[in-house]
């Protein structure tokens, strides 16, 4: 049985390219969406991933997170949960070369997660979440969530 994919982004390139990377899934629906904003997505899910997302994003972490949570809970099947990952600025201190990547990226555009901490996703999914895990590993934090 092959699974429902649905594709979230707001550019239509990476909803292209990624539809062409799982072409062997058939059921696949693509959404040109922005996550900050309300999704109104006509389907619900068991499961959505947002890996490494967050810290592409604009904003506090505290605010973008509660923001993406919010939005993503309105597409929740009862009982369904919210995971992913993203990289935490104050962690990659500990690090030099995790550290001078970031900055790099920061630096590019590419990131915006430059006060992104590990107190603050805490914060974020425990006024998100009813229930919700948090570990680390380096600079990455893992976390589910489940209103």
């Amino acid at each position: 049985m092959s699974p429902h994919i649905a594709l979230v982004d707001l550019n239509p390139n990476t909803l292209v390219f990624v539809r062409e990377r799982i072409r062997r899934y058939s059921d696949v629906t693509l959404y040109r969406r922005n996550i900050l904003k309300p999704l109104r997505i006509p389907e619900k899910f068991d499961s959505i991933g947002i890996s490494y997302l967050l810290h592409c994003l604009p904003g506090l972490i505290e605010d973008k997170a509660v923001s993406v949570f919010e939005n993503l809970k309105g597409c929740l099947n009862p009982g369904g949960v919210v995971f992913g990952s993203t990289l935490l600025y104050d962690l990659s201190m500990k690090h030099f070369f995790a550290r001078l990547a970031l900055d790099v990226y920061q630096r590019s555009g590419a990131m915006s997660n430059r006060w992104d901490t590990l107190a603050g996703l805490e914060a974020a999914l425990k006024r998100s979440f009813s229930r919700y895990e948090l570990h680390t590993v380096g600079c990455t934090a893992f976390f589910s969530g489940r209103p």
